[in-house]
């Protein structure tokens, strides 16, 4: 017996030696060797992956597979190896930049016709410029294996592809989800020639002119695979059977079927693999189903089912994947959802599930997966992690629901636990230290309960693996020793609103991969130590905002060795001036500071002949002094610019037009005078502009209708004079004007009914805010507005607010009708002007008016009835107005105080005046007034009568004096001797 093994070891050794210098020996043929340079030739291949192709033995170069014995090229693999998936979204940017640098382009070159036996093609994850796929590929007919997916061709696939009739896997997939799809098929008509393949992915080929692709896909009858997804699909209801023998799996994902689920899809009784997610299907979920029990993996996520979870999903007892999330499911789990005894992976979140977990989760001995999260589960969730499922479990999502009670101790026992989330629930209480023992865990997710009590070195001994943690919206304390050192090495960290000071936390010097920091509201009261700045320079993302840190911020030239940085230090005591920063900043919020001096330092001589990276920059609230400098050409990323709130002086440099991408300027409650820079309509993307409370002056320039994106437009509190021009009209977007406390003039343009946002005739915008494309998501941003009488600063809900203010200027004319059409206005100021004319009858056609201030002005006639509709109307003042009459009665305005009727002449309530005392007072006075008229009359007729009498008596006299010399004479004589008289009678008076 060992004479007989021991010859076969040694024949066996004999032929292996000899085939292996065989093989060493093999060599390609000279025909496809040259075949193989030319396609070379014509590649780009900018990461020089094909620099082996050198040589006369092809079969040695890199991604080429020749015969054993023949030497003949059977496989081109020549897929792009830095990414498995073709999937970069959650890589960084050197893994990015490896598998860019390795994508090969060109052309393909028709020399491959000549490797006769190519049986193997593979180009997949590399990048031929949207060129077609080449029509001689057709003719490779040996080949049985063709992936040219996520290879960057665009166009008609050729039908040529029809002669390949030894095909067995085909795929040409666009994996892109949010990409515009390129690729598209006319008539699947050429697929029926290929009576070989099992494996069959277009997924995002537009097919949607193939009306024939379930006909043609059914007379395969080798197909195992098909996978159609986000192929702009037409459901095809009229055929009620198929035939698919040997399909294992279906994927129909991504396409808006809007309907029911087909019957044919009953008869596929042995697929194994469903995937039917993001379909639009609706109502309750297909009964059809429940036959195929041999199923082991089931997506019915992203579509509008509606009812319960059904209780024949309890017969897959194969199912080890099943998803059902992001759909409109209600009631309960129900507790025989223990019985899919095979499940691995189960996916309820985003639905309007509710109710306790069933206890028999726990009998889920293979359960590695549960995402529960943005339901309405509630109660205790210690029972349903108790059993088998302790010992699978490796990832737990239970966020954005109602549970509530202490965080369950038994957590600790579910020791292969890896990923466990928690945030957004009402777990109360200490956290407990059994988390400490979950050795496995790399990501812990606790933010946004209500958990408070102290927190030691032990709740983390032995959480030596942990990468993220992130605890924000607590009221924990956690006062390490100084000496502590982590057990961890974490990339993610937040603990937002826990006690860690006054100290600055001296244990995070140990962190040295962090990427994401966020400390805000941790009651430190200290300067950042110097140590800080060096040992986090990896840093991505740093919030240390809402605390007392104090001092000054060194430079940040070599912070952020990775591109996209934010930095938030908003809201301290951070004095000095302002640092240099890094070109890989992208985000940087200083304000609510006592940063003070000149920021010519800061932005002209930072960086210089670098790329500036910056995106928000926020120096809002500081003591910045001087003027604005004048070389914004060197920050051309820059899409929000806050400055409000300093001290800074002189013009808007013109430089301000190089921001092109700038979509908010906020320079309000500076000092700032002279005109608007002419340059800022280069600002075409500016959705915010405000220029409040500064010193400037001029006109508001017609070239405002360039900047179309505007939504918020405010001059409040300058010195700006001149009519209102009828271009500004153009900005159809706008939802907030603001031109109050200037010297504006003129009458009310009649076109502001064009603005379409206000009027209701374009949707305003769905977000006011701006991306730097980090970590921490959108910057929303604000606006101080004068509603309801109140100066109140809007951020989060500005998006909501649409107000128009052109209250203290010298504007005349009437209000324009037209300016009630703007139906979406909830506060309308035109107080404090000159207008006349009455308040239009149509004011009651804006309906979600909640603040009308008309006062101040010389409006005349009635309160319009119409007014009586505003039912959100919660703020009115029509004061020092000359309008009269009755108030409206029957509506909210007789709650209103009386003073905002003051200085006019009304009657009703809430005035004391009656307006049944007002009519009797009117006709007295009437009366008063006919007899005072009668009396002047009689008395003009007396004075007439007197003066008439005067004037004749006195020329009676006259007259016949100026006629005769002899009269004149003896009447003068006369009045002589009357006047010595008078005289001597008066003497002797004075004697005696």
């Amino acid at each position: 017996m060992e004479i007989i093994v021991s010859l076969l070891f040694f024949t066996t050794t004999l032929v292996g030696n000899f085939f292996s210098g065989a093989l060493a020996d093999v060599v390609c043929s000279e025909s496809e060797r040259m075949a193989l340079s030319m396609f070379k030739n014509d590649l780009n291949d900018p990461g020089n992956r094909l620099s082996s192709w050198i040589g006369v033995n092809c079969c040695q170069w890199a991604g080429i597979v020749c015969g054993n014995v023949t030497g003949r090229v059977y496989e081109i693999r020549l897929r792009n190896p830095y990414d498995d998936r073709c999937a970069l979204l959650n890589h960084g940017a050197a893994e990015q930049e490896a598998y860019s640098r390795n994508k090969l382009g060109g052309k393909l070159n028709p020399s491959l016709l000549n490797i006769k036996h190519l049986t193997h093609l593979d180009l997949s994850c590399n990048d031929f410029g949207g060129t077609p796929i080449p029509d001689f590929i057709g003719s490779l007919e040996k080949l049985e294996y063709l992936d040219l997916s996520e290879a960057g061709f665009e166009g008609l696939i050729p039908p040529q592809l029809g002669n390949l009739s030894f095909l067995q896997y085909l795929t040409i997939r666009d994996s892109c989800p949010n990409c515009k799809t390129k690729l598209h098929i006319m008539n699947l008509q050429w697929l029926s020639r290929l009576s070989s393949l099992k494996y069959l992915d277009l997924t995002g080929v537009n097919i949607s002119e193939a009306t024939n692709w379930l006909q043609v896909t059914n007379n395969l009858p080798s197909l195992v695979d098909l996978r159609l997804s986000r192929c702009n699909l037409r459901l095809i209801t009229s055929v009620d059977f198929v035939n698919f023998t040997s399909l294992r799996v279906l994927d129909l994902s991504g396409n808006n079927l809007n309907s029911f689920l087909p019957h044919w899809i009953q008869n596929l009784g042995n697929l194994v693999h469903i995937d039917l997610s993001d379909c639009g299907l609706y109502n309750q979920f297909p009964t059809t189903l429940q036959n195929i029990t041999r199923l082991r993996y089931l997506n019915l996520s992203s579509n509008n089912f509606n009812s319960t979870v059904p209780n024949w999903f309890t017969r897959f007892k194969n199912l080890e994947v099943l998803s059902i999330a992001d759909n409109l499911v209600r009631g309960e789990l129900p507790s025989s959802i223990g019985d899919l005894i095979s499940l691995v992976t189960l996916d309820l979140s985003q639905n309007q599930l509710e109710g306790m977990l069933p206890e028999s989760l726990g009998k889920l001995c293979r359960l590695k997966e549960i995402y529960l999260s943005r339901n309405r589960f509630s109660g205790d969730i210690q029972q349903a992690f108790t059993g088998c499922i302790s010992r699978s479990l490796w990832f737990l999502y239970l966020g954005s629901n109602k549970f509530s009670g202490q965080i369950p101790k038994n957590l600790g026992e579910l020791s292969k636990l890896r990923e466990l989330d928690l945030v957004d629930n009402k777990f109360s209480g200490p956290l407990p230290v059994s988390l400490g023992q979950l050795q496995e865990l790399e990501y812990l997710v606790i933010s946004l309960n209500l958990l408070e009590g102290s927190v030691s070195e032990a709740h983390f001994r032995n959480l030596s693996r942990l990468k993220i943690l992130r605890a924000n919206g607590n009221k924990l304390i956690f006062k390490p020793s100084r000496n502590w050192s982590p057990p961890f090495q974490l990339r993610g960290l937040s603990l937002r609103t826990w006690q860690l000071g006054p100290k600055f936390p001296v244990w995070i010097k140990h962190m040295r991969h962090l990427n994401y920091l966020s400390l805000a509201r941790t009651g430190i009261a200290d300067a950042v130590p110097a140590w800080f700045w060096t040992s986090t320079s990896q840093l991505r993302y740093l919030n240390l905002s809402g605390n007392l840190i104090h001092g000054r911020i060194p430079s940040l030239l070599h912070f952020g060795s990775d591109w996209n940085v934010a930095i938030d230090l908003k809201c301290n005591l951070i004095s000095g001036p302002l640092p240099p920063v890094s070109s890989n900043i992208s985000m940087l919020d200083l304000s609510h500071n006592n940063i003070s001096g000149s920021m010519h330092h800061f932005l002209c001589s930072n960086n210089a002949g670098h790329k500036n990276m910056l995106e928000i920059l926020n120096l809002r609230s500081n003591s910045l002094s001087g003027e604005i400098p004048d070389c914004w050409m060197t920050w051309p990323l820059i899409k929000v610019l806050r400055l409000d709130a300093n001290m800074l002086t002189g013009k808007i440099p013109s430089s301000i037009g190089f921001l092109t991408r700038l979509q908010s300027l906020h320079l309000r409650r500076n000092k700032l005078s002279g005109d608007m820079s002419f340059s800022l309509q280069k600002c075409a993307d500016l959705m915010v502009l405000d220029f409040g409370r500064n010193q400037l002056t001029g006109r508001i320039r017609e070239w405002i209708n360039r900047l179309s994106n505007l939504i918020v437009f405010n001059l409040r509190l300058n010195e700006f004079q001149g009519n209102i021009p009828p271009k500004l009209c153009h900005l159809s977007s706008l939802q907030t004007l603001d031109l109050a406390g200037n010297n504006l003039s003129g009458r009310i343009p009649r076109c502001f009914n064009n603005f379409s946002v206000m009027a209701g005739k374009q949707r305003p915008a769905d977000h006011i805010y701006y991306s730097t494309e980090d970590t921490f998501g959108g910057v929303p941003d604000s606006q101080f507005l004068v509603l309801k009488g109140r100066f109140n600063e809007y951020s989060n809900i500005l998006q909501f607010v649409l107000t128009l203010d052109l209250s203290d200027n010298n504007l005349s004319g009437s209000i324009p009708v037209e300016i009630t059409k703007l139906v979406q206005v909830q506060a309308l100021n035109l107080s404090r002007n000159s207008l006349t004319g009455s308040i239009p009858d149509s004011i009651g056609g804006m309906e979600l008016l909640e603040s009308l201030d008309v006062s101040r002005n010389q409006l005349s006639g009635e309160i319009p009835q119409s007014i009586s509709g505003l039912t959100f109307l919660s703020h009115l003042n029509l004061s020092y107005n000359n309008l009269m009459g009755r108030i409206p009665s029957g509506t909210q305005i007789q709650g209103f105080d009386p003073s905002i009727f003051i200085g006019n002449q009304f009657c009703g309530p809430p005035m004391s005046k009656d307006c049944n005392d007002i009519r009797e007072t009117t006709n007295i006075e009437y009366n008063d007034e006919r007899n005072r008229s009668l009396l002047e009359g009689e008395r003009f007729g007396l004075f007439l009568s007197a003066a008439l009498g005067y004037v004749f008596g006195l020329w009676a006299v006259l007259g016949p004096l100026s006629l005769s010399m002899s009269w004149r004479t003896t009447y003068f004589k006369f009045l002589t001797s009357i006047g010595n008289y008078i005289y001597y009678v008066w003497f002797k008076f004075l004697l005696r």
